[in-house]
């Protein structure tokens, strides 16, 4: 056997063999099934560093009319919409300071009373929304239209508690009302598998 032939060999034993992709997080590609040779699923990962707006506005009981709100670099209802090239979508909104905090307002008097943490509070548990329900998020179109914020087809949303609205309010010059009234107070990590 020459020694080009030999060296072929050799190379072909050392290629691993075809099977399911591996996304970069080591996870199997669609459903663990074999893909063709050169496709397979890519995870990808994007972090936008402050939100696009913040709405702390909207005082009461139960509004659901708060929001922070990041316009995303990519259109979440055509991913949605094409699941043969996009899947496993998810999102992780953070803040930079304590989110599980409240207050009640009543309207008339406007005196507050601060509500205990109550574990529900963490912006992480917050109600997500997105326009095609992208990545497990309730559709805005769930929310009657005047408890929206402007969103498109880019827009990914967390509906702020209006007892963290109210203490915003109620409480202006405590900490971490100044914060949370910040667009840089809150980023988000999107990540997402894509068939390439």
């Amino acid at each position: 056997m020459s020694k080009t032939y030999a060296l072929l060999f050799s190379l072909l034993l050392a290629l691993p063999a075809c099977g399911a992709a591996e996304s970069e997080d080591g996870s199997a590609g669609e459903s663990g099934q074999a893909l063709a040779s050169g496709t397979h699923w890519v995870t990808h990962r994007v972090h936008l560093n402050q939100a696009t707006h913040v709405d702390l506005a909207n005082l009461g009981a139960h509004t659901h009319s708060n929001w922070v709100t990041w316009q995303l670099p990519y259109n979440l209802t055509y991913m949605t919409n094409h699941p043969d090239q996009f899947n496993r979508i998810f999102f992780t909104p953070h803040s930079d300071t304590n989110t599980d905090v409240g207050a009640a307002r009543e309207p008339n008097t406007k005196i507050c009373i601060p509500l205990p943490d109550s574990g529900h509070g963490p912006i992480v548990a917050w109600g997500r929304d997105t326009a095609a329900g992208a990545g497990g998020t309730s559709r805005f179109d769930s929310h009657p239209p005047a408890q929206l914020p402007a969103f498109d087809d880019y827009t990914f949303a967390v509906n702020v508690p209006t007892r963290v609205a109210n203490y915003v309010e109620c409480y202006p010059d405590t900490p971490p009302s100044d914060q949370l009234k910040l667009f840089s107070n809150y980023s988000l990590d999107m990540q997402w598998d894509h068939f390439e």
